[in-house]
């Protein structure tokens, strides 16, 4: 209906556009109807005009200015242009209004235009005015939408999905809608989802509530990598995102995985990452992985590279998850060939893959490339096996088993060789014997003679050159020239010579006490020069380690020993680079035989080694990885910074410094048994485990328990110690006891622990790990292996409490906690430093006045009579003659305005006499520190306490202005913007949780007014968010405070929108607590006068509440809640109308509905599951037989002899009531089918056997008793006597009960009747039943 007989604004253009008009009118333009046809007509918007006029971007437009004056506009509305283009209206049709009536404006604007599409309207909200700041500009949409496709539920979310030009509001929308509620805007109900639910294989084993998310929307996912592309708001759309990897990281990964957009960098870092996330053992990863290598095998497979490349000793862990995807083959396709190698040859040892069949393939198929490959992958391998310190050492890597080298040189020699290829793999081989010396025996006699003889032929001439030097064919010079060419060779052999010549020459250490004086003199030369000029590089950190090890025993020796001479002489070859390794040099020092015998080297070192308690840099350490290590066993071990761990009496109980390592057979079902580890299969592996894990095994498990598994995963360290205490071993617990100690030993004595925070993160993981085994088990940490208080006082000393305390004590406790121990405590702290201070202060004065307190001490000795004068003060240039006369000395001592300086000064330091003690001027004044100040606060904040206490029965607001408890509050505010920024927090979270310590409230009130007030400083608004932050997101429970809550709120220090999402989800999931403050909260903040909120500010808190009622009926909700099982219990769907219950001759038996069979989302038929109680119940429903099944009902129905409680029902209840509405379900269902067949009317049916069977057997006449009829009438009124809402079913009860003359209920009066005010209550009751009734009427 549109205004024809409005007039434009005087002065205005005849079309003034409608979004700026209805901003100057304000919210009124909203108030009816008419009113806002009438503006619209104004702004040339009329029937005639509309389709022209009234575009899907006009009604953008003016909605992008809604969403932003939401609130506040009303005061600045001009009464002049309201007057002149509402004149036509009655002032019935003008209404004062606080916001827009977007409903209005919608439904005006389809009056006027029924073809506007409403997609096309949302979609042009793309314009720079558009912002959404909070909450109520979503309502606002939504509302709007609601109007305007009549289903709330149908919001075009798809218009804000893409890239707009204005890419801020765009996100300001989409930030808000991520956090509303799911049914909603159903984010995840668009057309493309991350994970469709018409997938079955996708959905096997996924959570169903991770269909319901906004990340499980996939145009959600690219719309956020594409703004986070956009310099405008890149930083807000990658925080929004980095937030989604914490909350549902399932479906971001598999969101990003499947994305159409091209890869930036941020997608590929959040792939990345997340893809490590679940390959490193993420709770979810069994159903992601799988599902991800389907929608993206290429971000799989880049994952699993990446993986192995950063870890390659995950091997194992990738093998499991290859199998668990069931896409090994695929994997092994890669190009990337260390890895396929690696994974192949691991595969081939768990018998998942014929390795010489699969190798066959690939060199078919990619020939010599892969071959190489293949040689360098063995290379690497061998080597590593060569640098293994011993057989029982963790490997970084998965070793190749002997029997996999055999297939690999088998195969490679089979496969016609390039010539290189051949010269690479005839160097390889001797190597290959050296790391495995089984192999031989798994080669065929050619294959294992063509590679001893090689091996024998490199040895020889390794050992030839060195005969050549003693023989003095070759010079030393000659040996250094030639070994140096070999070692840089690109020909192998002369590489492998170079490298078998150190081990030849190690060899005839030993026998250096039979050599010839000039023979020994050639070697010793030889040694040296090889160390000076030879083996210099990072290479040879081992050769050269072993080498000056052997010196240093050597120097042990007599001086008149070989071993001393060889070493001497080695020693002087190579003195030159001794400066190097300042720890070797202080290891030669101490040797008197080095200062009798070699004077000149022993000054050399005298001036390298640092003075005593001085910390070298060794750049042996620095330039030779290795070394450094070997260099400092030879040292006497230095007493460590922490002595508080011991395990020296554990390693006596446990003998762990030893231990048996398993076959690699072994060790591969164990760690594949601990790879694929659950609680739901722990006790099936469990069993598998002890067949293989003999006690032998122990120190091996407890190593890689705590070293692989425990330090880094503390996710599953209650998975850890379910396997300990499931193999109930107490040898293993020992050794597991030993190692997680000497793994903390090295760990908290270890620099890198003091400026790595990742080092700390393994200690503090295995801290909790230690207390885990230990404390938590109720078992003692002993003091004799880890004291907290010498270790607490060490890291002190030492300065490495950043180590130390984080690993004595989590803080576990909330953060709110902490700050009120803080806060309790400051002034005590600021005593405690400030006496410190001071003791100090007057310490280090006395000592620097030490000289003048003597010569006045000499001049009253002396001339005591006579004033004393310092001279030298006058002369001195520190007290300069421009200082001010106020300030200037003069002869004969301070003026008296100079000496109040100090008499104020000795009021708040104590001085110290002759004697040592403290004493201070009785009669000084109050001290004015900032401690002394805090005493103060917290002495008025016990008095405020305690005023209130008195007056508790008043509020704050009928106190007389000079009230002690207002003047008490004003001393406190002033204090508070006066204090230290650091003060003020602590201080605030007293303030907030003494909220809710005081029950009366006038208590509340002032620390309300408190917290007000503080928020005036900046520093105070940045510290009440924390306090914000904990009453919206914590799951503390102490926060469901209603009457709290509700002062908040009135006070405005809450926002409602943030606090309904949040209670919302708290409620969803499944918290009775949350679900019972919500229901009083919202029921008190909707009774206040006036209301403090609308009912609809909570629609997210009542969606979930309906939810739950959806979901698990009321009988999750305690009994003693009843308001609370009333709300879940009148929860109907939208869609329903319900009849009025006090409609005059209401049969609800006639109502077409009653036809309908309830949507019951609850399953409630597991009551009828045991006995095949439900399979003989649909037996008989569908052929009315046997008969014995209904004679045999009752008995079924029985409890258990066992089961029934003195008191109660024999009966089994829950199955009653299942019975009684599966087979009023069913009935229902077949008296919609029967008619169409032909078959009997309900009464003469299955489901009515049933009935009456029940109403026969189940003892009937007990209804007929009064103390039964006086518990029905109890239950009811008890149900209908607390506030609304009230069930349905529950008042059509109660009004038949009472209107109905058929049940005689006025006629009770033994319980009616049994006490005036129950009386009362019940005909009031009636009254208000006749009354509603005749009203109806």
């Amino acid at each position: 209906m549109a205004a024809t007989n409005a007039q434009p604004l005087a002065g205005i253009a005849p079309v003034v556009a409608l979004d700026l008009l209805m901003r100057e009118l304000g919210y009124v333009s909203t108030s009816s109807p008419k009113a806002m046809h009438v503006t619209m007509d104004h702004a040339g918007i009329s029937t005639a005009t509309a389709k022209r006029a009234l575009t899907a971007d006009t009604v953008a437009r003016v909605l992008a200015m809604m969403c932003k004056t939401i609130t506040g506009l009303d005061a600045s509305a001009s009464p002049e242009i309201i007057r002149v283009v509402l004149k036509s209206l009655d002032p019935a049709d003008i209404k004062a209004l606080h916001t827009w009536d977007v409903e209005v404006f919608v439904s005006a604007v389809y009056d006027l235009n029924p073809q506007i599409d409403w997609y096309s309207v949302i979609r042009s909200l793309d314009q720079k005015d558009f912002l959404v700041v909070d909450g109520h500009g979503i309502r606002l949409l939504l509302t709007a939408s609601k109007v305007a496709l009549h289903d709330v539920y149908k919001f075009p979310i798809e218009a804000f999905f893409g890239l707009w030009s204005n890419p801020r509001g765009q996100l300001s929308f989409l930030r808000f809608a991520i956090h509303t509620s799911p049914d909603v805007f159903a984010l995840a109900g668009a057309a493309r989802r991350v994970i469709p639910d018409s997938s079955p294989t996708l959905l096997k084993g996924l959570p169903q509530s991770f269909l319901n998310q906004p990340w499980n929307s996939l145009d959600l996912t690219e719309t956020l990598i594409i703004l986070a592309d956009v310099p405008e708001v890149a930083e807000d759309a990658r925080v929004i995102l980095e937030n989604a990897t914490q909350q549902a990281p399932e479906l971001i990964v598999l969101g990003v995985a499947q994305a159409k957009t091209q890869w930036t960098a941020l997608q590929k870092d959040l792939a990345s990452g997340l893809v490590l996330l679940f390959l490193n053992g993420h709770p979810n990863s069994s159903f992601v992985l799988p599902i991800l290598w389907q929608v993206s095998q290429q971000l799989c497979m880049a994952g699993l590279v990446l993986y192995y490349s950063k870890d390659p000793s995950s091997l194992s862990r990738i093998l499991d998850v290859a199998q668990e995807m069931k896409a090994l083959s695929q994997i092994l396709e890669t190009k990337s060939y260390p890895f396929a190698i690696d994974l192949a040859a691991l595969a081939s040892r768990r018998d998942y893959l014929n390795l010489e069949k699969w190798l066959q393939d690939r060199i078919r198929l990619d020939g010599n490339v892969f071959i190489r490959a293949t040689l360098e992958f063995l290379r690497e391998k061998v080597a590593s096996q060569l640098m293994r310190p011993d057989a029982t050492a963790i490997p970084n890597a998965v070793p190749l088993s002997v029997q996999v080298v055999a297939i690999f040189l088998r195969i490679l020699q089979s496969s016609g060789l390039s010539s290189e290829n051949a010269d690479f793999l005839k160097e390889l081989m001797p190597a290959c014997f050296r790391a495995y010396p089984r192999l031989a025996s798994m080669l065929s006699a050619d294959e294992a003679v063509q590679s001893t003889t090689y091996a024998s032929e490199v040895e020889d001439e390794a050992t030839s050159i060195l005969h050549k030097c003693y023989e003095g064919k070759l010079s030393v010079p000659q040996v250094v020239e030639l070994l140096q060419r070999y070692r840089d060779s690109p020909n192998q052999r002369e590489l492998d010579v170079f490298s078998i010549f150190s081990q030849v020459l190690f060899e005839e250490y030993q026998f250096f006490p039979n050599y010839p004086d000039d023979i020994l003199s050639t070697a010793s030369v030889l040694f040296g020069s090889l160390i000076l000029s030879v083996y210099t590089r990072q290479e040879h950190a081992e050769f050269v380690a072993q080498s000056l090890r052997s010196i240093l025993d050597s120097l042990r020796q007599p001086i008149s020993s070989k071993y001393f001479q060889f070493a001497s002489i080695a020693l002087t070859q190579f003195k030159s680079k001794l400066p190097e390794w300042p720890n070797f040099c202080s290891l030669l020092l101490p040797l008197p035989q080095l200062h009798q015998a070699l004077p000149d080297i022993a000054n050399l070192i005298k001036n390298i080694v640092p003075i005593e308690g001085g910390k070298p840099e060794d750049s042996l350490t620095q330039g030779m990885a290795g070394i450094g290590t070997d260099l400092e066993a030879l040292r006497p071990t230095p007493a460590p910074v922490f002595a508080a761990v011991k395990i020296d009496t554990l390693l006596e109980a446990t003998g762990a410094d030893s231990y048996e390592v398993p076959s690699e057979g072994v060790q591969d079902r164990i760690l594949f048994i601990l790879n694929n580890l659950t609680f739901d299969n722990l006790e099936t592996k469990l069993v598998e485990m002890k067949e293989r894990l003999t006690d032998a095994y122990h120190g091996w498990l407890s190593h890689y328990l705590v070293v692989n598994r425990a330090s880094i995963e503390p996710n599953n360290h209650e998975l850890y110690y379910a396997i300990i205490d499931g193999l109930k071993s107490r040898s293993l617990y020992n050794h597991v006891l030993y190692e997680t100690y000497s793994n903390i030993l090295v760990l908290i004595n270890s620099e890198k622990t003091v400026t790595s925070s990742s080092e700390r993160g393994l200690l503090n993981n295995l801290g909790t790990w230690l207390g885990g085994i230990t404390l938590a088990r109720n078992k003692p940490i002993k003091h004799k292996n880890l004291s907290f208080k010498d270790l607490l006082f060490e890291g002190y000393d030492s300065d490495r409490l950043i180590v130390v305390v984080p690993f004595v004590c989590k803080q576990s406790v909330p953060e709110d906690v902490v700050y009120m121990i803080v806060a309790d405590n400051l002034d005590l702290a600021c005593s405690v430093m400030e006496k410190a201070a001071a003791e100090k202060a007057v310490v280090e004065i006395d000592e620097a006045l030490a000289t003048a307190y003597l010569a006045r001490r000499k001049h009253r000795e002396q001339r005591g009579s006579q004033p004393f004068y310092d001279v030298g003060v006058f002369t001195a240039t520190r007290y300069p003659a421009s200082l001010p006369e106020l300030l200037r000395l003069k002869a004969g001592g301070l003026i008296p305005s100079q000496l109040r300086v100090y008499e104020e000064f000795v009021q708040d330091v104590p001085r110290r006499p002759e004697n040592g003690a403290a004493v201070q001027t009785e009669e000084a004044a109050p001290t004015v520190t900032q401690a002394n100040a805090m005493g103060k606060f917290t002495n008025k904040l016990d008095e405020l306490d305690s005023l209130v206490s008195a007056a508790s029965d008043t509020t704050y607001g009928a106190l007389p202005q000079q009230h002690e408890i207002r003047n008490t509050i004003r001393y406190i505010i002033s204090f508070l913007q006066t204090c230290r920024d650091e003060m003020l927090l602590p201080i605030l979270n007293k303030f907030a949780f003494k909220l809710y310590d005081v029950d009366s409230q006038l208590s509340r009130e002032c620390y309300i007014i408190l917290l007000e007030r503080s928020a005036e400083r900046e520093f105070g608004k940045r510290a009440l968010k924390e306090f914000y932050t904990w009453l919206h997101y914590s799951d503390d429970e102490r926060k469901f405070n209603v009457s709290v809550m509700l002062m908040l709120l009135k006070a405005r220090m809450i926002n409602v929108l943030e606090l309904d999402i949040q209670l919302a989800r708290q409620v969803s999931s499944g918290s009775a607590v949350a679900a019972e403050f919500s229901v009083e909260f919202i029921r008190k903040s909707l009774s206040e006068t006036p209301p403090i909120v609308s009912h609809e500010v909570f629609f997210n808190t009542s969606d979930a509440l309906s939810k739950l009622a959806d979901q698990d009926g009321a009988n999750v909700i305690p009994h003693s809640c009843i308001q609370l099982r009333n709300l879940i219990l009148s929860a109907f769907p939208r869609n329903m109308r319900l009849p009025d219950p006090l409609t005059p001759n209401l049969k609800v038996d006639l109502l077409p509905e009653i036809n309908q069979p309830p949507h019951v989302l609850s399953d409630y038929t597991s009551s009828l599951i045991p006995n095949n109680f439900k399979t003989d119940i649909d037996a008989y429903l569908k052929s009315r037989g046997p008969v014995t099944f209904l004679t045999d009902l009752r008995s079924r129905l029985l409890l258990p002899a066992s089961a029934v409680v003195e008191g109660g029902s024999k009966f089994n209840i829950p199955a009653i009531n299942a019975l009684v509405l599966y087979v009023g379900v069913q009935a229902i269902t077949q008296s919609q089918v029967k008619p169409t067949q032909g078959g009997p009317p309900i009464t003469h049916s299955a489901p009515m056997d049933v009935f009456q069977r029940l109403v026969v057997d189940l003892d009937s006449e007990e209804a007929t008793q009064e103390v039964i009829q006086e518990q029905i009438t109890r239950v009811l009124i008890e149900r209908l006597i607390v506030n609304r809402p009230h069930p349905y079913g529950l008042l059509i009860t109660f009004i038949e009960l009472i209107r109905n003359p058929r049940y005689n209920f006025w006629d009770h009066t033994s319980f009616i009747r049994c006490a005036p005010e129950i009386e009362v209550l019940f005909i009031s009751v009636q009254k208000s039943i006749q009354t509603s009734a005749l009203m109806r009427a």
